[in-house]
């Protein structure tokens, strides 16, 4: 015969088996999305910023592609710098997935090339003190050419340092952006002339280019240190 507590224990044990079956079944993955392309995606000064693709999947619901958002207003490419691109999903459950890419707006060999005007304050005296307005030389105001070089990140300025036009250094950019600009030791043809130079964009629009250059002019045992500032005309 059974009990009223036989039957309540199976109602209880069939309560449970319901719970533990809803519990199996709910839906707590989340989406995958996996960026196509590169991340950092380089992108040169000024060009159009393409996404190169995407793809999303969910354990329960599948290909969700159609259902990405993407969030690229951060990119800028009329300006240099480091920039992200959001993407965004929620599957039938509610669950988000979210994945980021790097966009890196960089200065491209081009943007370098036209002319500059050069302002620049040097020691030629060796007395520790820049751009004295009594010393010969100290202030300096010129232009500068800069065209091709042979390397991938080679640019050649004419008059470096004006010194004249005949003086042409090559100056190499490199850096996540191309933004650092170096000379390393370079000996002037036909000459006891080195150059030595480490520089940097400060400002990188595709209406503005200026750039920051240190620089060393060594002959022998005769050092000129200067610092120049360069403005793309």
């Amino acid at each position: 015969m059974k009990t009223k507590i036989s039957v309540l224990s199976l109602a209880v044990i069939a309560a449970g088996g319901m719970f533990i079956t809803s519990c199996g079944t709910e839906d707590l993955s989340v989406p995958v999305i996996v960026l196509e392309g590169d991340s950092p995606f380089i992108v040169e000064l000024g060009d159009t910023y393409t996404d190169p693709g995407f793809t999303a999947t969910d354990d329960e619901d599948g290909d969700i592609t159609a259902s990405v958002t993407v969030d690229d207003s951060d990119v800028d490419t009329e300006e240099i710098g480091e920039y992200e691109v959001t993407y965004t999903v929620t599957d039938g459950a509610g669950n988000v997935g979210t994945e980021t890419r790097i966009v890196r707006v960089v200065m491209g060999k081009a943007d370098y090339m036209g002319t500059f005007q050069v302002h620049e304050i040097c020691d030629m005296d060796g007395d520790g003190v820049y751009g004295e307005p009594g010393v010969d030389y100290e202030i300096n105001d010129y232009t500068v050419t800069v065209t091709s070089g042979g390397d991938d990140n080679e640019v050649l300025f004419q008059n470096f340092g004006a010194y004249g036009a005949t003086v042409i250094v090559p100056v190499y950019f490199s850096g996540d952006l191309n933004e650092i600009l170096t000379v390393d030791d370079y000996n002037l043809p036909g000459t006891t002339i080195y150059f030595n130079a480490d520089g940097e964009i400060t400002t990188g629009t595709t209406s503005d280019i200026e750039f920051d250059l240190d620089y060393n002019a060594q002959d022998g045992a005769t050092i000129i240190p200067c610092q120049a500032t360069f403005v793309k005309l």
